[in-house]
């Protein structure tokens, strides 16, 4: 009481500010034109409201943070990078500032303001309380300077603290997006078998691409820098994947969009390599070869066919039933050789004590290819398996059967 004596425009300061928030919490996911014109509105009145209360008291940091968010949404990248440069020097607490910090990496970077977005990330973790998404932003802003040592760096500290998490499940996403850009870093890099593990490990997390196709959506959560470069992203997964069509389409999308990029070079390479190797699609040409199916492989059993250590088969067997390894997109359109219609093979594995997969080495037999359809098949089972320990476990070694089946086979 004795405060709003003393300053009698408080009350006024805090009830502009009050209406302001709840003009924001009306919907913001509007849909249709009507929808979208009423959001436009909101966010104008909005921002008039955070105004007149910060010429009542100009220094308060959560109104300017407020604003600079409202400035956002309204698409003003300029005006909210601008508030949110006014704000930081009135943070008092350490999550204010790495909150502002964080949100200036992100506004800048929307600006193509790069270099000064990277600083703001670098700000952040100086701070010491970055989450993983700062790791990773500052990680797909060093690619895109050319410092491609630093963001596999960046990326790797990303997938530490994802990977290391209380509760991984609400981290996942994160994971697979750095997987992603560690990959495509490391195939810049030209360090070829590292990429082609941590894509593998991406494509594992990820097996329908899901994330990929998300990347590509304006306004999206996440996104790839700078514009256009999601395409690079896709063509190395389809590569990897055996998809060379998707491949081919999706490196010449990249050039096209990025004519000037850094990587131009390499995504050459990649297509000059794609085209160099035989079609996967089925050839026009043939009636015959149209109208059969694509060969497809699929896992169709999988058994733990011995186990060393403490964990027993018959629990890791329901471990992997319960979350099954998303191994059928390791194995493209691979030919069956004549009369082999199915293939077994096995992956050797070690188990921690706390249950997580600390290594992984796949045994493929023709026609797959050994080095890649292999790393695909070890990240899928290191992505996937964790089984509960019993009380002071010891590291467990496995030994995984798996059957495969081919798509043009009719079935077992």
């Amino acid at each position: 009481m004795w405060q709003h004596v003393a300053d009698p425009q408080r009350d006024q300061f805090e009830r502009l500010v009050q209406k302001a928030r709840d003009l924001l919490a009306e919907g913001m996911t509007p849909s249709g034109e009507r929808g979208r014109a009423q959001l436009a509105d909101r966010l104008a009145s909005s921002e008039a409201r955070l105004h007149e209360a910060l010429a009542l008291s100009p220094f308060d940091f959560s109104t300017l943070f407020l604003l600079g968010e409202v400035q956002s949404l309204r698409g003003h990248v300029s005006d909210a990078v601008a508030t949110l440069e006014r704000a930081e020097p009135l943070a008092r607490l350490s999550g204010q500032k790495a909150a502002c910090w964080f949100r200036l990496g992100l506004e800048r970077s929307h600006l193509g303001r790069y270099r000064e977005a990277l600083a703001s990330y670098e700000q952040q973790i100086a701070l010491g309380e970055s989450e993983a998404a700062a790791y990773a932003n500052a990680a797909e802003l060093l690619m895109g300077l050319g410092r491609l040592r630093e963001a596999e760096e960046r990326y790797r500290e990303a997938i530490r603290i994802d990977e290391h998490a209380a509760e991984r499940r609400g981290h996942e996403q994160g994971v697979a997006f750095s997987y992603y850009g560690l990959g495509v870093a490391l195939d810049r890099d030209r360090q070829d078998a590292a990429a082609h593990e941590a894509m593998g490990r991406a494509i594992a997390m990820d097996p329908t691409g899901a994330l990929l196709r998300l990347a590509q959506q304006p306004g999206a959560d996440f996104s790839f820098l700078p514009d256009g470069d999601v395409f690079y992203y896709i063509g190395l997964a389809s590569e990897l994947g055996g998809k060379t069509d998707d491949a081919v389409a999706a490196f010449q999308e990249f050039l096209s969009r990025q004519p000037k990029s850094l990587w131009v070079a390499r995504a050459r390479a990649h297509l000059t390599s794609l085209t160099l190797a035989p079609s996967s699609s089925p050839s026009s040409s043939s009636s015959s070869s149209s109208s059969r199916p694509r060969h497809r492989w699929r896992a169709v059993a999988t058994a733990t066919v011995s186990a060393q250590g403490p964990l027993a088969a018959p629990v890791i067997d329901a471990a992997l039933k319960q979350r099954p390894p998303p191994w059928d997109e390791c194995f493209g359109d691979a030919a069956p050789s004549r009369g082999h219609d199915t293939v077994r093979f096995f992956v050797e594995a070690e188990l921690d004590a706390r249950g997580a997969v600390t290594r992984a080495t796949a045994r493929m037999p023709p026609p797959f290819d050994a080095g890649a359809t292999g790393r695909c098949v070890e990240a899928a089972l290191r992505s996937s398996l964790t089984v509960t320990p019993p009380a002071h476990a010891k590291p467990t070694v496995v030994r995984i059967e798996v059957l495969l089946a081919n798509g043009d086979s009719g079935g077992l």
